[in-house]
């Protein structure tokens, strides 16, 4: 009875998991959603608060620098008395005060110079004119000198954006009234402030990508300056009478945020503007919102696509839970019985870790480290450094050393050797040593490293073997490359035999042969010609790697060159166009005949398989590659069939009918050996026949010898 309960037991609880993980998912939904919408809210708040600081402090900033604007006009105008004493100011006088106003400008960077001008707005002084009396300027039409003018109670005026007459540069200027001591209207004090300096000081403020900063008339709202400009013709451009800044400030409000999308560019933007005190300015810092909320949108990405993930991983482990749920039963032992043979498995696959004191000399070693050398920790008890030394093969003990303090000095990251130990049984074992100091002394000294110990014997008897093979492999091929080289010479003699009886079978029999066996006797003839070209082709190739010179350093463009000599017969009967990369051409390390052996294959191809109704045009260049470089011979000529690449490269292969073409086959089969026994690779590339076709092959900067582990 119970036997029969057991398994539905098991099934009901495994078709619960599936209602479980649907529930722990939607429990994880909820939290990433409640977390996006709290860092929302958060990035939001932090904006709100960024744009706030940053127009406060623009504000200060531009505040501090107008009050201080006007503190000079009041003090330039306190040195004015009244119309009377300027008119009588002699030259002397004049020059005095002129100075005297230039000493002033120097202290006000935001200040470019300060002008007089009497009542009818006639220039009066200034600290930029020569040093005698002006005569021609005047501001009478401007609105700012009538305001100073008409209104008595306000001492100072603002005018718009407007291009000086001075020096004809885009100025702000702030108008000072002066007057006597009755209140009568004597002139204006202008100070032109540089708008280079202002929009400086809204280029200071870091609103990061898309934002914006900027200076506008409180009263008016028209356009002084921004960061960045976006359209010049902005400026002196009042806001329109619907938009909301416009309309909260004349309401009255002094500052606030709001939320908007520019019709300049387009662009959603979080902005805040404060009115200034004493002054008729507001400034405004805007973010755009792809900017304060980049990282809330990269999160959101991320958690959606954690969203998808878990998704479909949830369905597809209920789908498999499902799937499986007739099975359980079963498979609930067969589980238990593989997580033990798992468990052996990792175990039984473990590395060996240790740790050592570099300062006291103590060391620790887990189990698995004692048994790659066929030991228990007991039996190597008491277990420190020289337990290592102890069981270390003298050879490796001195290259690990080298490595320790390579670490240790700081010109390798890490720790690593390959050493022998001695098993308890006799023999060596291999084992991959890593490790890293982990901890220093306060002095800077190492102190504790740790790491690990991997048995590798294995990989390393078989890279042995391996390396062995590799011995008996090549000794095999130089074997087969001398009979190649033997038997390809020694056959030419009976050919050549062969090819002269036929010659006296033709002049002996003359003309008593019939036509069909003077064919015959051509078909014999040619064949003989052809074999004894393709024994000579089969030289050629054996003689790669055996007769050329020593490899040396030699400029790659001195073997293309006499490469081209060469072929100076071919070139000039077909007329070929050769265009060479310029600029310097590598150094190489190379056999030089082999390598103007593999220039003239591979041109000589060039020339060869452009049809005869077209001029062969070739262009050769090289240009640095991963490990070395990479050279190029690009063609006009017949071209390749993709699908008959794979043929290219080998001996005696022809991809063209010999009545079109001459040839044996074996040109590129010595290129491709020449640029394999120089390490590097050979490959082609074209779009078909009849379009051309581009040979590369890389050459290695040196050839690096093997090292043994």
């Amino acid at each position: 009875m119970s036997s029969a309960i057991q398994p539905s037991l098991l099934a009901s609880r495994f078709w619960l998991k599936p209602r479980i993980i649907w529930l722990v998912l939607l429990l994880v939904y909820l939290i990433m959603g409640l977390v996006q919408v709290f860092e929302y809210r958060q990035s939001e708040a932090q904006a709100r608060t960024e744009v706030r600081n940053l127009t406060g402090l623009l504000d200060a900033h531009l505040h501090a620098d107008l009050m201080r604007v006007s503190n000079l006009l009041h003090y330039a105008a306190d040195k004015v008395q009244d119309e009377e004493s300027l008119r009588e100011m002699d030259l002397q006088s004049y020059r005095q005060l002129q100075t005297s106003l230039a000493r002033l400008v120097a202290s006000f960077p935001l200040v470019d110079y300060l002008n007089i001008f009497d009542h009818q707005g006639r220039l009066y002084v200034s600290s930029l004119a020569p040093r005698q009396r002006p005569t021609s300027m005047s501001i009478a039409d401007r609105p700012h000198f009538h305001r100073v003018q008409e209104k008595d109670d306000e001492h100072l005026a603002f005018s718009g954006v407007i291009r000086s007459r001075a020096n004809g540069e885009q100025i702000l200027v702030i108008s000072h009234r002066l007057e006597d001591g009755e209140g009568r209207f004597l002139g204006s004090i202008n100070a032109p402030l540089n708008l280079g300096r202002i929009q400086n000081i809204l280029a200071d403020i870091e609103v990061g990508e898309g934002g914006v900063s900027l200076l506008r008339r409180s009263d008016s709202s028209i356009l002084l300056a921004r960061y960045p400009v976006f359209d010049r013709t902005d400026f002196n451009r009042p806001l329109p009478e619907d938009n909301p800044i416009r309309q909260r400030i004349t309401q009255g409000q002094t500052r606030g945020s709001l939320e908007y999308t520019a019709s300049t560019d387009g662009v959603e933007r979080l902005g805040y503007f404060q009115v200034m005190e004493d002054f008729p300015f507001y400034t405004q810092v805007s973010l755009a919102r792809s900017h304060y909320m980049a990282s809330w949108y990269d999160q959101t990405w991320i958690f959606i696509w954690l969203a998808l993930l878990l998704f479909s991983a949830g369905f597809l482990v209920t789908h498999l839970m499902r799937k499986n749920l007739a099975a359980v039963n079963s498979y609930q032992l067969q589980l238990e019985e593989e997580r033990q043979r798992l468990s052996n498995i990792v175990w039984g696959t473990g590395v060996g870790t240790w740790e050592w004191n570099l300062q006291t000399g103590e060391t620790r070693f887990n189990q698995r480290w004692a048994e790659m050398a066929g030991y228990t920790l007991e039996e190597l008890q008491p277990v420190n450094i020289h337990t290592w030394e102890r069981l270390a093969h003298p050879r490796d003990l001195e290259k690990s050393g080298q490595a320790l303090e390579a670490h240790f000095s700081g010109k390798k990251d890490y720790y690593e050797a390959r050493c022998r130990m001695l098993h308890k049984d006799g023999h060596w074992i291999w084992v991959l040593d890593r490790g890293r100091v982990v901890s220093r002394t306060p002095e800077g000294e190492p102190e504790w490293i740790a790491g690990t110990h991997l048995d590798i014997t294995a990989q390393q008897e078989a890279f042995l073997a391996l390396e062995a093979n590799s011995q008996e492999l090549e000794a095999s091929n130089n074997e087969l490359e001398h009979f190649a080289y033997a038997a390809s010479h020694d056959l030419r003699q009976p050919l050549r035999m062969v090819n002269s009886y036929l010659q006296l079978l033709e002049r002996g029999l003359g003309e008593q042969l019939d036509e069909r066996h003077q064919q015959l006797l051509e078909f014999a003839r040619g064949g003989a010609t052809r074999l004894d070209q393709m024994l000579l082709s089969l030289l050629e190739y054996s003689r790669v790697g055996r007769q050329g010179e020593p490899q040396q350093s030699l400029p790659s463009r001195q073997g293309i060159d006499e490469a081209l000599q060469f072929l100076q017969p071919d070139i000039q009967r077909r007329q070929a166009e050769i265009e060479i990369q310029s600029g310097d051409w590598p150094v190489i390390l190379a056999s030089s005949n082999e390598y103007t052996r593999l220039w003239q294959n591979l041109i000589g191809n060039a020339i060869k398989y452009t049809p005869a109704d077209r001029t062969p045009r070739i262009q050769l260049a090289v240009k640095p590659a991963e490990g070395g470089w990479l050279f190029s011979i690009r063609d006009n000529g017949v071209g390749i069939d993709p699908d008959q690449m794979d043929r290219l490269f080998q001996v005696f292969q022809r991809l063209q009918s010999r009545s079109d073409y001459e040839g044996t086959g074996v040109g590129l089969a010595v290129a491709r050996k020449i640029v394999e026994r120089h390490g590097g690779r050979i490959w082609v590339e074209s779009e078909g026949e009849g379009q051309g076709s581009c040979f590369y092959f890389t050459w290695p900067t040196d050839l690096r010898e093997d090292q043994e582990c």
